[in-house]
């Protein structure tokens, strides 16, 4: 009985960290689809600035007021914005399909938010406990089986109580028998707990090594998140603004003819590489969050 319960444990603390898992994988899908749709929000801002002004320089072309490399260059840069959405839908679509095979919904999974922001800090103490549990599971497991190989050293008893019937007695009989069992193949069991042993012992070794290993991933992951959000924070204090002071002293100054149209084109792509890195190292702290939070290692 303590052998059955032990792996029943055993079993029932591996079906949390199964459970575990898929919320983490839930988790990583739907930020990983809110990602997109702000990156998508973004570029789709700059893909009708770059038509507006891939227009503007064909018109421009055709009247003489500016030169072909221009006229080209900024086809260029509108198509390659044109083919970075286009991307940005197809990863958006394998996200989904992935959100919808863990999430095995009859309806269709549908995100709203296109508001991309830091995870708060969470506490990954109830997964570590988790783990914590699988492990003394396995534990409890082994020294039971070593318990159960030395009982097996040990006489059986056995008590029986019959009733039966003759058609040619008059009552019935009724009688109980006792018997014992002794355990003839005495090395072999001791082998057996033997072998017992040395699995217990093992697993000790093995369990240390888990547990220093979950310690060790942990502050892997602070360390990683504490660099994600030096990036956060100065993108907050400082990126944010500088980034939409380029946006709009190069549209102004673009307009009033002080740049021309190559810095005004590096002004938007300076501007744009500020916010890209923002939402980049956004996904990359709440997917390190979110493993610190559920120990995916």
């Amino acid at each position: 009985k303590n052998v059955f319960t032990a792996e029943y444990e055993k079993e029932k603390a591996s079906y949390e960290i199964q459970k575990n898992r898929l919320t983490l994988n839930v988790s990583n899908a739907y930020y990983h689809i809110v990602y997109l749709q702000h990156q998508e929000k973004l570029y789709r801002y700059l893909d009708s600035l770059y038509q507006n002004f891939s227009k503007a320089s064909d018109r421009k072309f055709e009247l003489g007021e500016t030169n072909y490399l221009e006229k080209i260059t900024a086809q260029a840069k509108f198509r390659k914005i044109s083919t970075t959405l286009s991307q940005i839908e197809n990863d958006k679509k394998a996200q989904y399909e992935i959100l919808q095979s863990l999430v095995q919904s009859e309806e269709k999974v549908v995100i709203s938010s296109h508001k991309i922001q830091p995870i708060e800090k969470i506490t990954n103490e109830t997964s570590k406990l988790l783990y914590s549990s699988y492990l003394e599971s396995v534990t409890k497991n082994y020294k039971n089986q070593i318990s159960l190989q030395k009982q097996h050293w040990l006489p059986d008893l056995n008590l029986d109580y019959f009733q039966g019937k003759n058609s040619g007695l008059s009552q019935s009989i009724y009688g109980f028998q006792v018997g014992v069992g002794i355990p003839l193949f005495y090395f072999g069991n001791r082998a057996k707990s033997k072998v017992a042993q040395l699995e217990l012992q093992s697993w000790e070794q093995e369990k240390q090594n888990e547990e220093q290993k979950i310690d060790k991933y942990i502050n892997q992951k602070m360390n990683e998140l504490a660099k994600f959000q030096e990036a956060i924070n100065y993108y907050d204090q400082y990126g944010k603004k500088l980034s939409e002071e380029i946006i709009k002293v190069g549209n102004r100054s673009y307009q009033q003819g002080e740049i021309d149209f190559f810095q005004y084109i590096l002004s938007l792509e300076n501007a744009t590489a500020i916010q890209v890195d923002y939402l980049d190292n956004v996904l990359q702290f709440n997917k390190t969050q979110l493993d610190l939070q559920y120990l995916n290692f």
